[in-house]
């Protein structure tokens, strides 16, 4: 075993479920290296007898937290971002060992991590101030002379992160529920379970108040469990379309429940004939392959500009072939490209690369499970070319945890932007084009939370809010905007006591 699992964390210590005898844990994850299957990374007992002592404690480190000054939680979290500098490569290896990204890009993960974090936090006391007062005039008819918002965190906020980004989208969402005084129980993927104790250890070694940041592991029956719990008043999901709508439909019921949840996507960039072709290829080559496809942020789909539709996709088809894939570590080459995070994504991709075939769709270069040094989950990148977007074809409208690539030619903007938004996702759109009626009319058209001016959509910064729309979520902001999902506003109107301000009632006798 490569990883020891210590177990859920609660009360500040961690707790391994027992694997043996009587009162032994009822089920195990267990998780082999994607980039080599011989390779057991760890195995990890879930129990959920440990969802009441997680919510026990996240309620004991709430009613501590919430008390702390934000100047004096972001002085833990700075001593947490710095423990973590201290552990990256540690971290980042695990990371690259879990999900099969390369070391360079988790690398770039962690450091991305920090640097957001460091830059947010002085903007969040703006949205969590603990009070913001407003004067009135005098001579309102009312007399009130003053009107006061204060805001109070909401109480335990509960985590359900993916393994798309397991590092960086846990982590933030963490610490900006932290920020406005919430605790935290945290669910990670059952695929990062490792990547995610890195993190628990990072804030216990900061020294955290008691309970303020609490971890339990485990799949969907885990999760619907604690999203029925009534304690729990906050929930930062990050997941698949499928898994949001049944979490809408556990706490629908609930509305004390505050639900943030950002889903599935089918991104979209538009190439428009004015642009830098050597540029852009580049641009959409990261955006299309990176994680080997398995972001929330990578680009599925390319609306082209007929003009220069051939030229491109020739030269992005030969671009593509070039891509190393490898080991994410113990490699030949420094890969661009590791294997897709399990073997049910394989299979998942070669499925829809055969609908993609059966629904007539021109296939340039063909996406195939590959061998490498290892025997592991390695598969090429596959790009797709049809006529027109067909909202009736299974393989242009799913997300697909890939690395692939579908153009489809236009002669003008808006049908360009038609073709974005036809997609029932709406998270990230990138344009590139150098006429600012055209970046106008698509920023002012799109359908999506973030649109990207001649940057790719694996491009985000966290300090600016964005989330998803449509099908990518529930209108709730992502980034540093999470901060608003975990307060509430407390307004207060106030006056002296002095004689005759009083209101003068009318219909009492004298």
């Amino acid at each position: 075993m490569t990883f020891t699992i210590k177990g859920d964390y609660f009360h500040n210590n961690f707790y391994l479920p027992p694997t043996t005898g009587l009162d032994s844990s009822y089920k195990l994850l267990t998780k082999t290296n994607p980039a080599n299957n011989d390779e057991k990374l760890w195995e990890c007992p879930i129990d959920s007898r440990h969802i009441t002592p997680v919510v026990e404690s996240a309620e004991i480190g709430f009613n501590s937290w919430k008390k702390t000054s934000w100047a004096d939680r972001c002085k833990f979290i700075e001593k947490f971002l710095d423990i973590v500098q201290d552990k990256k490569d540690q971290i980042t290896r695990a990371i690259s060992m879990e999900t099969g990204r390369p070391l360079w890009e988790t690398q770039f993960e962690l450091k991305q991590t920090i640097q957001n974090i460091r830059f947010s936090i002085p903007k969040s006391d703006s949205i969590i101030s603990s009070q913001k007062s407003h004067e009135i005039d005098q001579d309102d008819s009312l007399g009130i002379q003053m009107a006061t918002t204060r805001y109070r965190p909401i109480g335990p906020v509960l985590i359900i992160s993916s393994f798309c980004h397991p590092f960086l989208i846990p982590v933030v969402n963490i610490i900006n529920a932290m920020l406005s005084g919430s605790s935290i129980i945290l669910k990670p993927s059952p695929y990062t379970c490792y990547t995610a104790q890195l993190i628990i250890e990072c804030f216990h070694e900061a020294q955290f108040p008691l309970g303020v940041i609490n971890c339990i592991n485990g799949k969907d029956d885990i999760s619907r469990r604690l999203l029925n719990e009534k304690n729990i008043k906050g929930v930062l999901f990050t997941g698949s379309k499928e898994v949001g709508l049944k979490v809408l439909d556990t706490t629908h019921q609930d509305l004390s429940k505050v639900v943030s949840l950002q889903l599935s996507t089918k991104n979209t960039s538009i190439i428009h004939e004015d642009c830098n072709i050597d540029f852009v290829l580049n641009e959409l080559l990261t955006s299309a392959f990176l994680s080997s496809g398995q972001n929330c942020t990578s680009t599925s789909l390319v609306a082209i500009h007929k003009n220069i539709q051939d030229e491109f996709i020739s030269r992005f088809h030969q671009l593509a072939k070039k891509i190393i894939i490898d080991h994410p570590i113990d490699y030949d080459m420094e890969p661009f490209m590791g294997p897709v995070i399990d073997k049910q994504f394989v299979d998942n991709y070669i499925l829809y690369i055969g609908m993609a075939k059966r629904e007539g769709i021109e296939e340039i270069m063909r996406g195939k499970q590959i061998d490498k040094k290892f025997k592991g989950n390695y598969v090429t990148p596959s790009i797709h070319l049809s006529t027109t977007f067909n909202k009736n074809s299974r393989f242009m409208t799913s997300e697909i945890i890939a690395p692939t690539c579908t153009f489809i030619p236009y002669d003008d903007i808006e049908e360009a932007i038609c073709i974005s938004n036809n997609t029932e996702f709406g998270l990230i759109s990138s344009v590139y084009s150098q006429n600012e009626s055209i970046i106008e009319k698509s920023l002012s058209e799109i359908q999506c939370g973030l649109i990207n001016i001649n940057i790719p959509t694996t491009t985000t910064l966290y300090h600016i809010p964005y989330g998803g729309i449509k099908n990518s979520g529930n209108h709730r902001q992502a980034a540093i905007n999470t901060v608003s999902d975990c307060i509430y506003p407390i307004s207060s109107l106030s006056r002296g006591q002095t004689e005759n301000n009083g209101t003068q009632l009318i219909g009492l006798s004298k």
